[in-house]
C-alpha cells in the first residue's frame, strides 16, 4: 500500500486500485464562526472492493476445483467507495450488481463479509446493506428493495465462515444488485481517522458428482439339468376273488297267541215297559248295575257290583321322601326368587281390595238380591236300565 499524499484533503490510488485519504482539518485561518456553522469535520477514507474473483473465498476448495462457477461484479474490481471530508448526518450510497458464471448441481447462499486492514475509523461508521432491483440500470437512485444488515463496519463479520446471509439465491436468480449506505457518527472521536475496508461475497458451490458406473455383474452359466431316475414299476399281486356269499335263510316270524275271553256275556234285555210311575218326592236311587262295562277297571277278588277297585297307592317311605324333597326344591326356588311372586301376591291383594271398596259403593250392586235361589230338578223320563242279575 502506497502513503498518501501531503496536503490536507489529499487521496492517492494504491497500486491495487484502493484509495486512501487523510483527515481534512479546519484551517487556523478561518474564523471561529465559520467552525461553530460547520459543526465538525470528519475526514474519512472507505474503500470498499466488491470482487470475488479478486479476494476469492475458498469456503468448499473441491468445488472451486471441479467446477468454472464464479462472482463477478459490474466494476471490474474498482473501488466502491472514495469518500474524504465526510461529516455526520451526510450518507453516500453506492450500487453494486453481481452475477454467478458457470455451471455446478446447486448453488448455496451468498454470504457477506469485509476485511479491514485499517479500522481506526470503522467503530465510527455506520453501514446498511440492501438488496432489491434497479429500474434504470444505470441509476443507484432508483434501487428498490429489501434491508439485509445495518450496523458499523467494525460490527460486520470479518471471515467468509461468519459471514452475514444475504438471502440471495443463485440457484434461483444468477443476478442481484445491493446498495451500500454509508454514514459516519456523530461522535468526536472520529475526526482525523482513516478506515479501508474490502467486502467479501462468498457462494457455497456444491460439485456435481461424477457419474457413478456400475458394472455388470458376470453371467453365471446355469448347471445342466440332471435326468431324474424314473424308478421302475413294481408288479402288483393279481387279487384273488372271494367266493360269493350264500344268502342264509332268514327265520320266518310266528305270530303271537292271541287271548280270547272264556265267556262272551250275552246282550241285556231290556225289560218290558211298565206303567208310568207315579212321580217321586225325592231324587230317584241309581240302579245297580251287574256284569262287566266296557272299558271299565277289572274288578278285583271277584266281588261283585258296580264297585270298582283301583290299584293300590305305594304308600313306601321312599316315595314320601322323594315328594318331601321335591316340594322342599321348589320352596327353595321361590325363595331365591321371590321378588316376582310377592310382588304378583301383593299386586292381586291391592287389586281385590280396591274392588271390594268400588262394589260396596256402587248403587246398583247393593239393590241387587243377595239369597241363593235353589231350581228344583225334576225326575228323569225314564229310570235308567238295569243289567240283569
Amino acid at each position: 500500500m502506497s502513503s498518501p499524499a501531503a496536503g490536507p484533503g489529499g487521496a492517492l490510488v494504491d497500486e491495487m486500485g484502493s484509495t486512501v485519504s487523510r483527515a481534512a482539518r479546519a484551517g487556523g485561518r478561518r474564523s471561529r464562526r465559520a467552525a461553530q456553522a460547520a459543526g465538525w469535520v470528519a475526514a474519512a477514507a472507505l474503500l470498499a472492493q466488491a470482487s470475488v474473483g479478486w479476494l476469492p473465498t475458498q469456503l468448499v476448495p473441491a468445488a472451486e476445483s471441479s467446477t468454472s462457477v464464479r462472482l463477478v461484479d459490474d466494476r471490474a474490481g474498482g473501488a466502491l467507495f472514495t469518500s474524504t471530508g465526510l461529516v455526520p448526518g451526510q450518507v453516500e450510497q453506492r450500487c453494486v450488481a453481481l452475477a454467478v458464471t458457470g455451471s455446478a448441481q446447486s448453488f448455496g447462499g451468498v454470504d457477506l463479509s469485509a476485511v479491514v486492514p485499517r479500522a481506526d475509523l470503522a467503530p465510527y461508521l455506520s453501514l446498511t446493506v440492501e438488496r432489491g432491483v434497479l429500474a434504470d440500470p444505470t441509476r443507484c437512485d432508483t434501487f428498490s428493495g429489501q434491508q439485509v444488515w445495518t450496523g458499523t463496519l467494525a460490527q460486520l463479520p470479518g471471515t467468509p465462515a461468519t459471514g452475514v446471509s444475504t438471502g440471495w439465491q443463485p440457484g434461483v436468480d444468477q443476478r442481484a444488485v445491493f446498495r451500500f449506505s454509508v454514514g459516519v457518527l456523530d461522535d468526536p472521536g472520529a475526526q482525523g481517522l482513516t478506515a479501508r475496508a474490502s467486502f467479501v461475497w462468498s457462494l457455497d458451490v456444491t460439485p456435481v458428482p461424477a457419474p457413478v458406473v456400475v458394472a455388470e455383474p458376470t453371467p453365471v452359466p446355469a448347471p445342466a439339468p440332471v435326468p431324474a431316475v424314473v424308478p421302475a414299476p413294481v408288479p402288483s399281486a393279481t387279487p384273488v376273488p372271494a367266493p360269493p356269499a350264500v344268502p342264509t335263510a332268514r327265520p320266518v316270524p310266528v305270530p303271537a297267541p292271541v287271548r280270547t275271553s272264556a265267556a262272551v256275556p250275552a246282550p241285556a234285555v231290556p225289560p218290558a215297559p211298565s206303567a208310568e210311575p207315579a212321580p217321586s218326592v225325592g231324587p230317584a236311587a241309581p240302579a245297580t248295575r251287574t256284569g262287566s262295562v266296557p272299558g271299565s277297571f277289572p274288578r278285583r277278588g271277584g266281588t261283585s257290583g258296580d264297585v270298582l277297585l283301583a290299584p293300590p297307592i305305594d304308600t313306601t317311605p321312599s316315595s314320601f321322601v322323594e315328594v318331601a324333597a321335591a316340594m322342599a326344591q321348589v320352596a327353595f326356588a321361590v325363595a331365591d326368587d321371590s321378588q316376582f311372586p310377592l310382588a304378583l301376591v301383593a299386586v292381586v291383594i291391592g287389586f281385590v281390595a280396591v274392588q271390594g271398596r268400588l262394589d260396596r259403593r256402587d248403587p246398583k250392586l247393593a239393590l241387587a238380591p243377595v239369597r241363593h235361589d235353589l231350581s228344583g230338578f225334576p225326575d228323569f223320563p225314564e229310570s235308567p236300565r238295569r243289567a240283569p242279575s
